[in-house]
């Protein structure tokens, strides 16, 4: 779960936001990982951590 929370913190959404936020992100980012680590703990499994996701491809033409 633990690289899970890096990944989150480093690329994703959450990684984001911290950069974002400067200083202030800086300082949240245990709390941060806390509250990743309560939200992924129901998707955890021994072989990583699989949450429901989706994908969507949009395609468009200009005839």
């Amino acid at each position: 779960m633990g690289e899970a929370i890096e990944f989150a913190m480093a690329l994703g959404p959450a990684g984001e936001i911290i950069r974002l936020a400067g200083e202030e992100g800086e300082k949240r980012k245990p709390e941060v990982a806390v509250a990743l680590r309560e939200t992924l703990a129901p998707y955890s499994r021994a072989d990583g951590v699989w949450a429901p996701s989706s994908t969507w491809f949009v395609t468009a033409c200009n005839p």
